[in-house]
């Protein structure tokens, strides 16, 4: 699923959004406590811990971007199955410095068992 807590679209909102990295940069890196859908998922049974990176950044559409300034969008949540620990990761959709990237957002993986 993707998440933020603010508005990511519009011209406007990417200067609005610029500073409010700058000012708040945990904001978008740990939505947890701000984003209503995170309620919501622990109420139908839903897990995020342990599926995710805490604070790891998944979205970028440029590697020109500091890591500072890119959010954490992207998340697993599971039910029923368990996390195996230390599995959690974030990976770069490309393969080098010259590739094109595959996806401006990175690929969140986690292994389980079922």
């Amino acid at each position: 699923m993707n998440t933020t807590t603010t508005e990511l679209a519009g011209p406007s909102s990417l200067l609005g959004v610029a500073v409010g990295m700058l000012a708040s940069p945990r904001r978008f890196r740990a939505p947890e406590c701000r984003e209503p859908l995170f309620e919501r998922i622990k109420e139908r049974g839903l897990e995020i811990d342990g599926v995710n990176l805490k604070y790891r950044s998944t979205f970028t559409f440029s590697g020109l971007i500091p890591r500072l300034m890119r959010p954490k969008l992207d998340w697993l949540a599971v039910r029923g199955m368990r996390p195996v620990d230390g599995t959690a990761a974030v990976i770069a959709p490309k393969q080098s410095l010259f590739s094109r990237r595959a996806s401006d957002h990175d690929f969140v993986t986690v292994d389980l068992e079922l």
